[in-house]
């Protein structure tokens, strides 16, 4: 995990099923168990190579070194949410969206409407 002033940043788990969520393990350390849970992913995304930030207080902002090139966003992202995001990305950035199929848990990645 690194400090980034308000935020916690870490690396995604890759795995090849879900974990188990155990109430014994919300009961002993909601936190954590919380946060493993949302830095975990399925192996087929490990090409990834994700990230995770968690904010720690409202309305703060990460400085993320170097340079973002993409943004996917998620399929119920609010419209709003996503003109914030462009925004603050600027004009380098190419945007895309997860479409999730009908026949699968998969996900098609397409180009996100301006």
């Amino acid at each position: 995990m690194a400090a980034a002033g308000s935020f916690e940043v870490y690396p995604v788990h890759y795995v090849d099923s879900v974990p188990p969520l155990h109430v014994r393990d919300l009961v002993a350390d909601v936190p954590k168990t919380l946060r493993t849970r949302y830095v975990t992913k399925g192996s087929a995304w490990k090409y990834e190579h994700e990230w995770r930030a968690i904010a720690l207080e409202a309305d703060c902002l990460l400085d993320v070194p170097g340079r973002i090139d993409q943004v996917i966003f998620g399929h119920r992202l609010s419209a709003s949410s996503r003109e914030t995001l462009r925004k603050i990305a600027g004009g380098e950035v190419d945007f895309f969206e997860a479409q999730p199929r009908d026949d699968s848990f998969a996900v098609d990645i397409i180009p996100a409407d301006s």
